[in-house]
């Protein structure tokens, strides 16, 4: 079955509006007609949010129980999550954002019937002394709560699996099979992942899928689920 391209112009809400990927992300969905809805925390970044083609939201999600959630999302065809606490906090931080409150989106997104794009991380073993252990950690327990979602409660989701990232150009992507460590070594670029997000994004459905992925040749709509 081929893609099926939404028909109608889709609203998209973005948690953490301000980071390097949703800034990337977000002209492309405004240049493809979508209405964007920007989640940020801090007032000095509503102009930054405004000028990439989004509507500013200025809300604390972190305090958000899931019914506050799902009233956020309502308006939403699609929800993004490209937040994280981005090593602020420690290892607590960590959870309470990249697991916690990534879960109570998931589920307010279930309950609503939104769509639900994740940005997580490549699936593949971090040792217990890499920095990016307790982030991986996290991002493995929200992937496994909304594929939980997804088979209980009918969440349609994809969850995106980037290598590190960089801010080099795209250049194209290559689809990594889960557990290939040498693959997985490549990075993969923040305008990579915006690209992604607007591919999902403009589909009328999901595919319940995790796609791992990093910088490669070719193109996104050839190769992604």
């Amino acid at each position: 079955m081929g893609v099926r391209w939404a028909a109608m112009t889709q609203t998209v809400l973005i948690f953490g509006a301000h980071g390097r990927v949703a800034r990337l992300a977000t002209p492309l969905l405004a240049e493809r007609g979508c209405k964007v809805l920007g989640v940020i925390r801090q007032p000095a970044h509503a102009e930054d949010v405004r000028a990439d083609g989004a509507e500013p939201m200025l809300v604390d999600a972190l305090s958000m129980n899931v019914d506050e959630l799902a009233a956020l999302m309502e308006p939403a065809d699609v929800v993004v999550w490209s937040a994280g606490a981005a090593g602020r906090g420690g290892a607590e931080m960590t959870m309470a954002v990249d697991r916690d409150l990534a879960l109570r989106v998931a589920e307010a997104a279930a309950r609503t019937g939104t769509r639900l794009i994740m940005v997580s991380f490549v699936r593949m073993a971090v040792p217990a002394e890499h920095p990016l252990r307790t982030y991986s950690v996290a991002k493995r327990a929200a992937d496994a709560g909304i594929r939980d979602l997804g088979y209980h409660e009918g969440l349609r989701y994809v969850i995106l699996g980037p290598t590190a990232l960089s801010d080099e150009p795209a250049t194209g992507i290559a689809v990594i099979a889960e557990g290939d460590t040498a693959a997985a070594a490549t990075p993969t670029s923040r305008a990579l992942v915006a690209q992604v997000i607007a591919h999902y994004a403009l589909q009328d459905d999901l595919p319940c899928v995790t796609v791992d992925f990093s910088d490669g040749v070719q193109a996104t709509a050839e190769v992604l689920p």
